[in-house]
């Protein structure tokens, strides 16, 4: 912190003041939101590249490095932008070359990692309708959930980076060139920070193996036991 504000009155803050863990958990709780929705769109003639974007503290971008463990890439981008002076309502035009920093989530290893910070629902998310829901709440009641299984017939948007050429080119660019994955793409001058999901679109009963390798279709009763094909089939069904 470089600046720091006084006064000579007490101030009562309206908010608490809001800790580092604070500043972080809200930020990953917004991607982790944006990741879901992406993956969970209903449009089933959606492409299979989705990004997002939003301001972003370095604190944001600090944790991630830090959690990821995935060396970062710098590569230069053109931005252009316009301002609006408050006082004379006057336009400006920008142009600027800014320096990206990027950390590209490409291997098995690297979309453990995500999982372990941004759970399962960053990698996977199902094509299909919301479950129906009580259009009015009860006396009493403040809020409404209802739950909807997936099928084997339904369809699945998933990070599958099994099949990533290997190695990876030795030159970065920002297209892929069809490698799948998860890119983190940071302007520090901007503090912005840029998200873009490659995923493939399966039929469950397709990828139930890829799936389970990651922790999807499981069960807790039998000590995180995985099923196999036979009785997810008979859960799902029933």
């Amino acid at each position: 912190m470089q600046d720091v504000f006084c006064t000579r009155e007490p101030v009562n803050l309206r908010y608490p003041p809001q800790s580092l863990s604070t500043i972080i958990f809200d930020g990953i709780l917004w991607i982790v939101s944006e990741l879901n929705r992406l993956l969970s769109n209903r449009r089933q003639s959606q492409d299979l590249f989705a990004s997002f974007s939003g301001s972003s503290s370095v604190l944001i971008w600090e944790y991630l490095q830090e959690k990821l463990q995935i060396p970062v890439v710098q590569k230069g981008k053109t931005y252009t932008f316009s301002i609006t002076m408050g006082r004379d309502l006057s336009v400006t035009k920008v142009k600027a070359r800014y320096i990206n920093h990027i950390l590209r989530l490409e291997t098995p290893g690297a979309i453990e990692k995500l999982i372990s910070v941004f759970g399962l629902s960053s990698v996977a998310g199902v094509r299909k309708k919301l479950p129906l829901l009580s259009k009015k709440l009860r006396t009493g009641e403040g809020i409404v959930t209802t739950r909807g299984g997936v099928y084997l017939l339904d369809v699945v948007n998933f990070v599958d980076v099994e099949g990533n050429e290997i190695p990876a080119r030795a030159r970065f660019t920002y297209n892929a060139s069809g490698r799948k994955g998860v890119d983190f793409i940071y302007t520090p001058e901007l503090r912005l920070i840029k998200v873009t999901v490659r995923y493939k679109k399966y039929i469950v009963q397709d990828a139930i193996n890829k799936l389970q390798e990651l922790g999807f279709l499981t069960h807790n009763e039998a000590g995180e036991q995985r099923l196999s094909d036979e009785e997810l089939e008979r859960i799902l069904r029933g």
